[in-house]
């Protein structure tokens, strides 16, 4: 007699091994198994592999007297701009005041090889070298605006006003007869120096009781007529002026900034976004920043400007947003040289983009300039279709994260480009972009290319910045943070002396049939071995997460080093290569399950691998 016994029940796995960031873009179902619906605290490690985030410590036990507005590594010091402030502090914490004076407003910090110039709301500043900050105007230059100049007037143009300074020069040839100088302006606030060349040709500052001024008039007024020079053409006499018509006003009440010039030289300093001057920016003089010839500006829109972008040698000018399209204009422009001679800077493109959410997050990665818009992070770059520049979403992994920031939270957002990430704070969140890894999916078919992304908790930073080696953000209540980077040590794993959490969501797991029962049997996880490592897995089914951990390692992904033994817990296992945890669970018939690969410990924590097993049986029915 022949029977035919039913199928026995076979063990099915679900394995991941090359382990991405997070995915808020999909819905868990959908999320692809290598990475997380929600992963927090953690970044890549190695191409395929997670590891848990450092902590922070505190560089300056004291508090700063004020909120931290913006800061900068320049010379070997951090300079800090706290409340109306500015400190230079150095690696250990010491910290000096340096200035004061400065808005209590987010400001703008810009290095360059020489000094570092801060754009702070009613003024421009900088550091030099040497750790002194003056006002910009302090050393504005003082031009030579017109030359060979009767004492009556005439004379060829020579240099333009500039609007940094209230300041000017011009350049007289004397007759030998005449005793009235006539200056280009009238109502004159002061008349600084007179000098006069002598048989050297050396000029010489003639004594104040030597001549007379006539302030409506602009006028000088010599007791002796200055002698005809013997060397036939040249300039003689020499009056510096000065009138205040509030030119200065148009460039302090500029909030944003960059340093630009063409053929990659940028040696200009734009700046902008004046809201009594809307949609106008003004710029320096090749290679002087305390130059801003009174011609140097450009009047590109009625909306105001919000923030610059530079990237692939081009200037991109960002304006506040059009609410009737309910984007913004963006300009693209480049150096050119006009017809005499001079530089200047043409529109070369534009175009509507979502605006940007703040200026202090418009920065290059990868040759493209990257911002912040309230509906993500996106990337100026040319289309591979019309070969035109648009943006496109760089950060769909991030989902609506952005959207649900508030607008204060969004507007005080700060960026900074560290090693191949892109980090962008705000709302005590930070969010990564991983400029070395890059994916397409179809739910973005205009873009390019999406980033891989990761997503940080309890980071309350209100500015972000380098010194290169490290990473480093000021809150608002005052304290200043850097990031620790002994990957090594557990007590790089705390924030400012909290343990930080790590976790890793994996997809939602429904095996080879949804509709089937399943009984997951075991979890196994490859980890980093370290002195003091472990993960707790913790599941979820029907859409809630269990209490308690389904799997517990225990000390279990440890080595043992006597010199830095911790005896509370300890193993005495002396492998330090990577460890397979493996462990029973008891997961019954459910139709899918999701697991929290977590580390809560101050210890380091890489995930490599994770696996599963499950046995699938009739169809489910709730």
């Amino acid at each position: 007699m022949k029977f035919n016994l039913p199928p026995s029940n076979s063990v099915s796995t679900v394995t991941v091994t090359n382990f991405g960031g997070i995915d808020l873009w999909n819905s868990p179902e959908n999320v692809d198994k290598n990475r997380s619906p929600l992963c927090v605290n953690m970044i890549r490690d190695k191409s395929g592999s997670v590891r848990k985030r450092m902590g922070y410590e505190r560089i300056s036990q004291e508090c700063f007297d004020g909120r931290i507005n913006g800061a900068c590594y320049f010379g070997g010091m951090h300079y800090i701009h706290s409340g109306k402030r500015l400190f230079s502090v150095s690696d250990e914490g010491e910290k000096n005041l340096i200035y004061e004076g400065l808005e209590d407003e987010k400001s703008v910090f810009i290095p360059t090889s020489d000094n570092l110039y801060i754009i702070s709301k009613g003024g421009i500043y900088f550091v030099g070298v040497e750790g002194e900050c003056k006002t910009l105007e302090s050393v504005a230059y003082v031009p030579t605006v017109i030359v060979s100049k009767a004492p009556a007037g005439g004379g060829t143009l020579y240099e333009d006003y500039n609007l940094l300074s209230d300041t000017w020069r011009e350049q007289f040839l004397a007759d030998g007869e005449s005793t009235v100088y006539k200056l280009e302006k009238n109502n004159v606030s002061a008349v600084i120096s007179v000098e006069i060349r002598d048989e050297n040709g050396d000029f010489q500052i003639l004594e104040k009781d030597k001549y007379s001024v006539s302030a409506s008039d602009g006028t000088v007024t010599f007791k002796t007529a200055p002698e005809k020079y013997s060397v036939v053409g040249m300039d003689n006499v020499v009056i510096t002026a000065k009138k205040d018509e509030g030119n200065k006003e148009m460039l302090y009440g500029c909030t944003v900034g960059v340093v630009y010039g063409s053929s990659g030289k940028n040696d200009r300093l734009f700046i902008g976004g004046n809201n009594n001057h809307k949609g106008m920016d003004f710029f320096s003089e090749s290679g002087d920043f305390s130059y801003f010839p009174h011609m140097n500006y450009s009047k590109l829109s009625d909306e105001n400007i919000s923030g610059y972008s530079v990237a692939n040698g081009s200037l991109y000018t960002h304006f506040e947003a059009d609410f009737s399209i309910g984007k913004s204009r963006i300009i693209k422009r480049d150096g050119a040289e006009s017809k005499d001679g001079r530089e200047i800077f043409v529109i070369t493109d534009e175009f509507y983009a979502p605006s940007l959410a703040s200026s202090f997050t418009a920065i290059p990665l990868n040759g493209e300039a990257l911002y912040l818009s309230k509906k993500g992070v996106y990337g100026i770059t040319v289309s591979d279709v019309t070969s035109e520049k648009v943006c496109q979403l760089r950060s769909a992994y991030l989902g609506d994260a952005f959207e649900k920031l508030g607008e204060e939270e969004l507007e005080n957002a700060h960026a900074v480009v560290f090693g191949d990430f892109f980090f962008v704070v705000a709302g005590e969140k930070a969010f990564i972009l991983d400029g070395s890894h890059k994916s397409y999916f179809e739910g973005t078919p205009l873009c390019s290319f999406q980033y891989e992304c990761y997503y940080w908790e309890n980071i309350p930073a209100r500015v972000i910045w380098t010194d290169g080696e490290r990473l480093y953000f000021g809150s608002a209540d005052g304290k200043v943070f850097r990031f620790f980077t002994d990957r090594s040590m557990s007590g790089s794993y705390t924030d400012d002396g909290e343990k930080v959490v790590c976790f890793f969501d994996t997809a939602q797991i429904t095996g080879r049939a949804f509709f089937k029962k399943k009984t997951f049997v075991s979890a196994s996880a490859k980890i980093g071995a370290h002195l003091n490592t472990g993960i707790k897995i913790y599941a979820k089914t029907d859409g809630v997460w269990h209490e308690r951990p389904v799997y517990d390692s225990m000390g279990r992904g440890k080595y043992l080093d006597f010199s830095l033994v911790n005896f509370e817990s300890m193993s005495f296992s002396s492998n330090r290569s990577e460890v397979t945890l493996c462990g029973k669970v008891r997961i019954r018939n459910t139709d899918s399950v999701s697991f929290r690969l977590m580390n809560d410990e101050a210890e380091p924590f890489v995930l490599i691998a994770f696996g599963t097993e499950y046995v699938q049986k009739n169809n489910y029915i709730r």
